[in-house]
């Protein structure tokens, strides 16, 4: 079953021709847990009303004080004028099973003490923002994060009194233009904490212009916490892995390894149990510095002077003396300057050409 708020069957790339779609193809307002939504395709959405601002959320789904199930579904190429062109939830506990939100003018937005349920659902190659959440306590379980990419948190944006639960989540190739290449946190905004507990997530090449490659928080927040997690080839111009400026932040279990410039920045957390490249002399205990012995492709030498590439942050390494199979080296890691220990995610490939974050 499709849904298309494409009414003149006149839509065009990057969110042409779409004044005349539909404001909302789903309304989930004022419904229980009894309302299911189930294998439909969501896409044309246009949440731009203008004279109601919380209208201008939600061109794929709205939803304010509902609760609806939401399975199998996929939302893609909706947009809204503020924020959600997929989905929005104000006051709302909807349940979101095995969904794909993919190329919309923002993913998801959950505001207004909202309770979402998320799991096993994928966010993918969404623009303006990945999943914002603000002031409400979101569930997030085995979803996946890719290619999204926003100003601050490229996948994800948590702040005012936002608790976000993160379990088994991946983080990959998600982009920002400023802070937080995977996630930004923002705490104490209005004497608020924004919290963070992420437990057996990875976070594998993102990227941030500024700061915190893998994750941003550019103002203290209480609690936060990472145990069991993977954070790996991330890139930022300073502190690629993770940058805090509270000690509140506390790491278990962890491996933080191959980002670029520094691992973790900031006032010291305390980390125990953890393997920290380079070391980890700040408060904890039992931490390792050993190479977890990672299989980048070493081999071979680079034919050309790498390019780079400042709008997608990508970067292409030639090495003619190969013969990939195009496509195959995707999600692998690359060493792209042996003399330094910086690891990089690999995108794509052709036969002779990588090209990495």
């Amino acid at each position: 079953t499709r849904l298309s708020g494409d009414l003149l069957g006149d839509d065009g790339a990057d969110f042409a021709n779409r004044d005349d779609n539909s404001y909302h193809l789903v309304n989930g307002s004022g419904t229980d847990a009894t309302a299911v939504l189930d294998g439909v395709t969501v896409s044309g959405g246009n949440a731009d009303f203008y004279s109601r601002k919380i209208e201008d959320y939600g061109g794929g789904l709205f939803c304010y004080e509902g609760s609806p199930t939401i399975r199998n579904c996929t939302f893609h190429d909706s947009r809204a004028r503020t924020g959600g062109g997929g989905a929005a939830c104000f006051r709302s506990s909807p349940t979101f099973e095995t969904c794909r939100f993919v190329a919309n003018k923002g993913a998801m937005t959950i505001e207004l003490s909202s309770s979402p349920t998320i799991t096993g659902c994928t966010f993918e190659n969404n623009t303006m923002e990945g999943v914002y959440v603000d002031d409400s306590d979101p569930v997030f379980t085995n979803c996946l994060f890719q290619r999204n990419r926003a100003v601050n948190g490229g996948a994800m944006y948590a702040g005012g009194t936002a608790h976000v639960v993160l379990t088994s989540c991946r983080f990959l190739a998600n982009i920002a233009t400023s802070y937080g290449g995977g996630v930004y946190v923002s705490g104490q905004v209005n004497n608020d904490d924004a919290t963070l507990a992420s437990t057996n997530c990875v976070f594998i090449g993102n990227v941030a212009s500024e700061r915190g490659g893998a994750i941003a928080c550019t103002i203290p927040v209480t609690p936060w916490t990472f145990t069991n997690c993977t954070l790996v080839a991330n890139w930022a111009s300073e502190n690629g892995g993770i940058q805090q400026p509270s000690s509140s932040l506390s790491v278990l279990n962890s491996l933080i390894w191959g980002n670029h410039r520094t691992q973790i920045s900031g006032t010291a957390p305390t980390v125990d149990y953890s393997c920290i490249q380079g070391g980890y002399a700040g408060p904890g205990d039992n931490n390792i510095d050993s190479d977890p012995i990672f299989f980048p492709i070493t081999d071979g030498t680079w034919t050309a002077a790498a390019t780079y590439d400042g709008t997608t942050m990508r970067s292409t390494l030639t090495d003619t003396g190969h013969d990939y199979v195009p496509g195959a080296l995707t999600g692998q890691l690359v060493n792209c300057d042996t003399t330094q220990s910086v690891l990089s995610y690999i995108v794509g490939n052709t036969e002779t050409t990588i090209e990495v974050m």
